[in-house]
């Protein structure tokens, strides 16, 4: 990305020099570097010196978008359902320890340490 203050022509003119600089050995003109803007690519075979084999449909990139995305929330309303159960076992404990006297601390408590008395609910 170019700052404000410098135009693409002035790192255009740099490029014969990288190409020196990295690759002594090769003929100049071997390596031709061009800048090209982020909005003029493309999937698919449409970019210069790009074999066909290598590119990627537009239409699969979607689906396995699409099927990521699936993935995704799935996944999430399993945490929900979880956290969920997990939440109700824990006022299932909070209850019983309220019953049996636990004072207000010790149940305070009871969110941050584990207790023997969990294992039986």
């Amino acid at each position: 990305m170019l700052t404000e203050h410098h135009a693409a022509s002035d790192l255009a003119t740099h490029f014969p020099e990288i190409v020196k600089l990295y690759y002594p050995h090769a003929h100049p003109n071997d390596y031709i570097f061009q800048l090209q803007a982020l909005t003029d690519i493309q999937m698919g075979p449409l970019l210069d010196y790009e074999s066909a084999d290598a590119s990627i449909p537009g239409f699969i990139v979607w689906l396995v978008s699409l099927l990521a995305l699936v993935i995704m929330l799935n996944a999430c309303m399993n945490y929900v359902s979880l956290s969920i159960a997990n939440s109700l076992k824990r006022a299932k404990e909070v209850g019983m320890r309220k019953v049996a006297g636990a004072y207000r601390s010790q149940i305070i408590r009871q969110r941050y340490v584990s207790t023997p008395l969990r294992h039986f609910f």
